[in-house]
């Protein structure tokens, strides 16, 4: 991994930035109008603002999400695994 190589970090240590970081993602997530919450955004516009097409609605919605997915989760990965990805002096 790029930040065991660059920093010299643990296993043990990176897990647990994943962990808290998830843990404090799933506390703030019924506060934050963020990805988290996406798929409810999606049910509760398709009910609000469609009657005949809810279906549809939601799965042009969740398609988007998993489109911008797609589209950005490589870039980012490719980012995170190029070797000056990291902005030295």
């Amino acid at each position: 991994m790029p930040l065991q190589q660059e920093f010299g970090w643990s296993t043990i240590v990176l897990s647990a930035a994943v962990s808290i970081n998830l843990v404090l993602f799933d506390l703030m997530a019924p506060f934050a109008a963020t990805g988290s919450m996406a798929l409810v955004f999606a049910a509760t516009i398709a009910n609000t603002w469609f009657v005949t097409s809810r279906g549809l609605v939601i799965g042009i919605l969740t398609a988007g999400s998993a489109g911008g997915q797609l589209v950005f989760l490589p870039f980012i990965a490719m980012i995170a695994q190029d070797p000056g990805w990291l902005l030295t002096g």
